[in-house]
Order: structure tokens, then C-alpha cells, then sequence
């Protein structure tokens, strides 16, 4: 697998949008497995939508430089489960969607349990669930269906290598 090797800048070690993938929303999808709270979910869907911010910045990928706006809609046109992706993450940073992408008009839980935390700050509990998706046209959606293609879509798109910037279509 070809590993995308230019630096534009560099956070906590990561520097471009492979290292993006393999360190941070990989490993989100893996916890979210293993425990699917609410805080699991939320963190797999902010690293699997913001992972396009690290791509339009690694000079290596076909839109790297382009409008925000123009690489956001080149990915929910490949992978449409993005837009599902974006409307929930969205939904978890600002508690609304002004601008949809994926017609999510809602989000709900099943509770499985409870994982109990002692320790500083006192007693916590987190809250494992089942959760799903209600799309506007009242579809319902699960959401590791959700995950789980948008996953396997950046699988592919990484395996792909880059050795320069794909030409744009």
C-alpha cells in the first residue's frame, strides 16, 4: 500500500491524510466496535467526515487545494453514507443540522447496558446502544450499516496508491 508521504503540516504526529485515517478514524471504528456509546459514535463520525479536511490538504490527492465545498461533494458522490456521516456529525458538534447532506431528520438509541466508571471526578456511567438513523423520508438506517460502508469505502480509497495528484475530473 502506497502511504501518502507529504507533509503539509503536522499534528501530534500526523501529517498527512493516511496517517489521518490509520491513527485516528481507523482506531475510532475499532473502539466504536467494541463499545458503541454515545461518545464512541460521535468521535467515529467527526474522524470519518474531517478526514476530508486532511485529504484537500495532502498535495497528493485528486482535489487537494479545491473549495471545501467541491471535495465535500466529489465524497458524497462516491460514498453517499458520508453524507449520513456529516449530517451526524453535525448534529453532535452544534445540536442542529442547518445545511444537511445525508436528509437525517433524526437519531435514536437502544439501550444495551451500562459500563460504570469510579475513578477522578467522581462516578460515570457510559451507555452502549444500538443506534439508528431516521432519514427525512423516513427511512431508518443502522448506524454501524452506516459506519461500517463508509469504513469500507476509505479502505479502498487508501489501498489505492498515490504517487501524485490524480488529474480532476
Amino acid at each position: 500500500m502506497q502511504i501518502d508521504m507529504d507533509v503539509q503540516s503536522e499534528v501530534l504526529g500526523i501529517v498527512n491524510a493516511y496517517n489521518y485515517w490509520d491513527e485516528i478514524a481507523f482506531p475510532n471504528w475499532i473502539a466504536f466496535n467494541s463499545l458503541s456509546t454515545p461518545r464512541n459514535a460521535l468521535n467515529l463520525a467527526y474522524s470519518l467526515w474531517h478526514l476530508l479536511d486532511w485529504i484537500r490538504l495532502d498535495r497528493r490527492h485528486a482535489l487537494a487545494g479545491q473549495d471545501l465545498g467541491v471535495v465535500h461533494a466529489h465524497f458524497v458522490q462516491e460514498c453517499p453514507m458520508l453524507a449520513v456521516v456529516h449530517d451526524i456529525a453535525t448534529f453532535g458538534k452544534h445540536a442542529k443540522v442547518s445545511r444537511p447532506k445525508g436528509s437525517v431528520a433524526g437519531a435514536s438509541a437502544e439501550p444495551l447496558g451500562a459500563v460504570l466508571y469510579f475513578g477522578p471526578g467522581g462516578p460515570r456511567s457510559e451507555h452502549p446502544s444500538k443506534f439508528t438513523v431516521t432519514l427525512g423520508d423516513g427511512r431508518e438506517l443502522d448506524l454501524q450499516d452506516v459506519f461500517r460502508v463508509s469504513i469500507e469505502y476509505w479502505d479502498q480509497y487508501f489501498k489505492t496508491p498515490r504517487t501524485e495528484p490524480i488529474a480532476n475530473s
